[in-house]
């Protein structure tokens, strides 16, 4: 699928099939981390695979009664370690851009598995003292998001998104389109053929379980 309609149809899945995923999408998915972009191209990340059961469950337990969590047949943690942005950027390297970048990177891993008909959620609740434990992971690094990786079990939920006339601004803030007829026209000739091929999509996938 294009770029646009990848963004636009990806939804957070938290349902998931007891199927293997392929070794290749997993790959694939670490890639996209990999390319996302970076403050100075520092690349601060850090990403550990987890599908041994033994730890998915664990990890599920750390993830503060989100019972759902533990269906995953994969999961990536995000690292980051802040020391390599404070070293270019002071404080706001550490405090900032290095939070900049895991998500960024994230977001990418997300579209990734959508892009080859996996699903995925972004989990950011956890205990993190467990989780450093659970991964042997270094004072010095942070973990900073739990992804979940999977075949949908469910169907995609199709959650209300506020109007962009309503959140974007031109030149200064507050300043919206002087026509707010013309831009919602403008978008429904991009999002509705877009919108049309996600339908098509949702009914693709399997009814939850």
């Amino acid at each position: 699928m294009d770029a646009l309609t990848n963004i636009f149809s990806r939804r957070s899945i938290r349902s998931y099939e007891k199927k293997e995923v392929e070794f290749e999408k997993l790959v694939n998915i670490l890639d996209a981390g990999r390319f996302a972009p970076s403050a100075g191209n520092v690349q601060d990340w850090k990403f550990i695979l987890v599908n041994e059961e033994d730890k998915i469950e664990k990890v599920g337990n750390a993830c503060l009664e989100q019972d759902w969590v533990d269906e995953a047949q994969v999961m990536v943690v995000v690292c980051s370690e802040p020391v390599k942005e404070d070293r270019m950027y002071g404080d706001r390297g550490k405090n900032l851009y290095s939070i900049q970048n895991s998500a960024c990177a994230a977001q990418n891993m997300l579209l990734a598995a959508h892009a080859q008909g996996l699903g995925g959620c972004w989990v950011g609740s956890f205990d993190e003292i467990t989780i450093r434990e659970l991964f042997d992971i270094p004072e010095d690094v942070v973990p900073r998001a739990i992804l979940t990786f999977g075949y949908p079990a469910e169907k995609a939920e199709e959650k209300p998104k506020l109007n962009l006339y309503d959140v974007a601004f031109f030149n200064k803030w507050g300043i919206r389109a002087h026509d707010k007829s013309e831009i919602q026209r403008l978008l429904s000739s991009v999002l509705g053929p877009l919108k049309e091929r996600f339908h098509k999509l949702k009914n693709l996938l399997p009814s939850k379980k």
